[in-house]
């Protein structure tokens, strides 16, 4: 039997905006260097059921910032990224001297909260260390570990006592320079065989925060995926993800709720491929397990779902651009993964889940579920100005170099792995 490792569900479920400012003065002895603490690091979360401390408060429609967005992160040396989903609000709380005006949900699990001071004239969101939880077992976990704190990541990886900086960007925010990520502390967690005090609760790197900007759908197993979570059996679920388009490659950040894929788009522009054995998390789960993985699972002849490791066995799609669809949307991709017949039945019907490597019995850890029926949505953008002139945008792409992470300029219809291209990282696979 393989063990379950259940993803948060979507809905952000906002606790009180009281949430406490972290006391340096009544801190706890921890690590101070990131990788110190990496190594100590404890995955408690097995459940996904939380319960609301508070209503939501009412968000700003007028602000752009306080609507649902997906926080991209990397792990932490930014081979491996994932996704999950933030929401921000709009508060009035001030502590020590210091007004908090906005709320950011989410950061590392359901029910997380943490207070920022959001300055739209600098264009940053700064979070200073804090208490974003008071509890464990109200964030999912299956034992009570206490609270959880957040700090900052240096650029040298080190722990800093400075608040945690977000940068506006056209894209959304991204992680300050001077910054490489952040860390979320167990102060009150004691190692049961060494009894030694203090772990590591997550961790973030090379972040980004970025608008959702489509949707996608699929049929599943696993009931956190459903759009109707009591469905038996074979349900709809759909979730909203951002994508990056890179001309030969799309990313899809925030695939089935919480992952990070590329799509890789043929040279016809008519089929794209999803490569199997990309890995989804950044999040190793150690010998012989590794990261958690999409791979195809195709039925046996009793129909039985098997999960298959062969690298070679992609999900094959197909690309419609520049289309409306049936409802009057207008899009710059509409992509399935599955085909249909004259009379509109579905046809080629392709299977996948995520997997870790198996150990000596058989077991690996997973998501919980299996899919089909895959297709994206993808709507135009509403002009905002000259920036989106469709040719001003193809001369961009051609003017713009592509590098690996050593700075070696790579072409980018061949490169694989973390590019840069415009100053942005992005995935090839």
């Amino acid at each position: 039997m393989k063990k379950s490792l259940l993803l948060s569900a979507a809905i952000m479920i906002a606790a009180s905006a009281s949430a406490q400012v972290f006391n340096p003065a009544q801190k706890s002895l921890r690590p101070t260097n990131v990788q110190e603490l990496v190594a100590k690091k404890v995955t408690p979360m097995q459940s996904t059921t939380v319960v609301a401390k508070a209503a939501k408060p009412k968000k700003m429609e007028a602000e752009q910032l306080y609507t649902k967005k997906v926080l991209i992160e990397s792990d932490y040396n930014e081979t491996c990224y994932d996704a999950n989903y933030l929401t921000f609000e709009e508060v009035n709380v001030e502590q020590d001297g210091v007004v908090y005006n906005v709320q950011m949900n989410g950061l590392t699990a359901e029910g997380t909260t943490a207070l920022g001071v959001y300055d739209p004239e600098a264009g940053t969101m700064s979070f200073p260390p804090q208490v974003i939880a008071e509890n464990t077992t109200d964030l999912g976990a299956s034992s009570e570990y206490g609270p959880v704190e957040l700090y900052a990541v240096d650029a040298e990886g080190n722990v800093s006592e400075n608040p945690l900086v977000f940068e506006e960007s056209e894209e959304g925010f991204v992680i300050s320079s001077d910054f490489k990520g952040y860390f979320c502390y167990l102060p009150e967690y004691i190692d049961p065989k060494t009894g030694e005090e203090g772990a590591t609760w997550a961790t973030g790197f090379n972040c980004s925060i970025a608008p959702i900007n489509a949707k996608m759908s699929y049929w599943a197993t696993g009931a956190s995926f459903k759009d109707d979570p009591k469905a038996e059996g074979w349900a709809e679920g759909s979730c909203d993800v951002n994508y990056e388009d890179w001309e030969t490659s799309l990313n899809i950040n925030g695939f089935a709720k919480g992952y990070c894929v590329s799509l890789n788009i043929n040279e016809d522009g008519k089929t794209c491929t999803m490569a199997a054995g990309q890995q989804l998390l950044a999040r190793n789960y150690g010998d012989p397990y590794g990261y958690m993985c999409l791979w195809t699972a195709p039925p046996d002849e009793e129909g039985h779902l098997q999960v298959s490791y062969d690298p070679n066995s992609n999900l094959e799609g197909e690309v419609y651009k520049d289309v409306t669809l049936s409802d009057g949307t207008e899009c710059d991709y509409y992509i399935r993964f599955f085909g249909v017949d004259a009379d509109n039945k579905i046809t080629n019907r392709q299977y996948f889940g995520g997997f870790t490597n198996e150990d000596a019995d058989g077991q690996s850890y997973w998501i919980g579920s299996f899919f089909c029926d895959l297709e994206f949505i993808m709507p135009k953008a509403v002009p905002t100005g000259i920036q989106d002139n469709p040719q001003m945008r193809i001369d961009n792409i051609k003017n713009t170099k592509t590098y690996n992470l050593m700075g070696q300029q790579v072409d980018r219809k061949s490169a694989k792995g973390v590019l840069i291209r415009g100053g942005k990282k992005y995935i090839a696979k």
